[in-house]
């Protein structure tokens, strides 16, 4: 494995051993984001001072350096993978924290309907007992009409039998 294999899975997973270091991600972002608007004239430009020149070129004979001692551009595409897992690290991060957000709020509006359906299970079964107890009122009320027609029945038949009597012994 090479040092920039070594040096992008370390910056990848973090580890304080990798020899890229931190500030050379954002040297990278800052260099390659400002390099597309260095290309662009700018009025501003005109108004720089002579010390600002003299850090540019300084600055491109360093470029000039890194060019000459890493002329496959390794190290520049080390940073550029390194870019590239920050941010998708940074997108897995935003996602899973919406997914988290998501997957409690359905949560809360799944409770929240099985608390609805429970009340309503609730409220089914006094209903339920309330029929119960007036099926069983109902039983008790046939009961009493089947027991008053068989009295009835028994009170004719003695009536019957009371008249019968009536008429045989004359009263």
């Amino acid at each position: 494995m090479s040092k920039a294999d070594d040096q992008s899975s370390q910056a990848t997973l973090g580890t304080n051993d990798s020899t890229i270091g931190p500030t050379s991600l954002t040297d990278y972002v800052i260099l390659d984001h400002a390099g597309s608007a260095d290309d662009a004239p700018n009025a501003s430009e005109d108004s720089k001072s002579a010390g600002e020149n003299n850090q540019n070129s300084t600055h491109q004979e360093t470029d000039d350096d890194e060019e000459e001692e890493d002329p496959l551009q390794v190290r520049r595409l080390a940073l550029t993978f390194d870019y590239l897992m920050y941010k998708i690290q940074d997108h897995t991060t935003v996602l899973s924290e919406a997914v988290a957000q998501n997957v409690d709020y359905t949560k809360k509006q799944q409770e929240f309907e099985i608390s609805q359906v429970n009340r309503r299970i609730k409220e089914a079964r006094k209903i339920i007992n309330e029929c119960n107890r007036t099926d069983l009122e109902i039983d008790k009320l046939e009961q009493l009409q089947l027991m008053t027609r068989d009295f009835r029945d028994r009170l004719a038949s003695l009536d019957t039998r009371l008249k019968r009597h009536n008429k045989t012994y004359g009263r």
